[in-house]
């Protein structure tokens, strides 16, 4: 990619530079050429690969981003993670200032529960509704 910054690395451990950081072995390709840190005026064009990886206890088969920024706004073109008995793919936009607003659309597919239950923290929980779902609902209950 003329132009951009081009970072390759094979098994690298995040931890060996912080050790605030967890324990890695990351092989990826990343590409990145932009201007600005500023969300509101920065523009950026990311590219990234991860083969065969793990972070802490997470293997990781492959990765995959294409993200672009400007304009205050990111545009995710491709977002795709495949780990052993699950993979998440997620395309769209994200406001990163006021006044700009995105959609983002996921998928995320699991093989199998038991196998997914150390990543995902256990909630039995009440959540109260959303207020305008809830106004809604009361709304037709009195049309009714």
């Amino acid at each position: 990619e003329a132009g951009a910054d081009i970072l390759e690395t094979n098994t690298f451990n995040a931890n060996a530079v912080s050790t605030q950081a967890p324990r890695t072995s990351l092989t990826a390709r990343a590409a990145a050429r932009g201007t600005g840190t500023d969300p509101a005026t920065m523009t950026l064009a990311l590219a990234a690969d991860v083969t065969t990886s793990t972070i802490d206890t997470l293997a990781i088969d492959s990765s995959r981003i294409r993200l672009r920024v400007a304009n205050g706004l990111a545009r995710v073109d491709t977002l795709g993670v495949r780990i052993p008995g699950a993979a998440a793919d997620a395309v769209g936009t994200i406001g990163l200032v006021a006044g700009r607003s995105g959609e983002l659309q996921y998928r995320v597919a699991i093989d199998s529960l038991p196998a997914a239950a150390r990543y995902l923290k256990l909630d039995t929980g009440v959540v109260a509704p959303r207020p305008g779902i809830a106004a809604r609902q009361l709304e037709a209950a009195r049309r009714d």
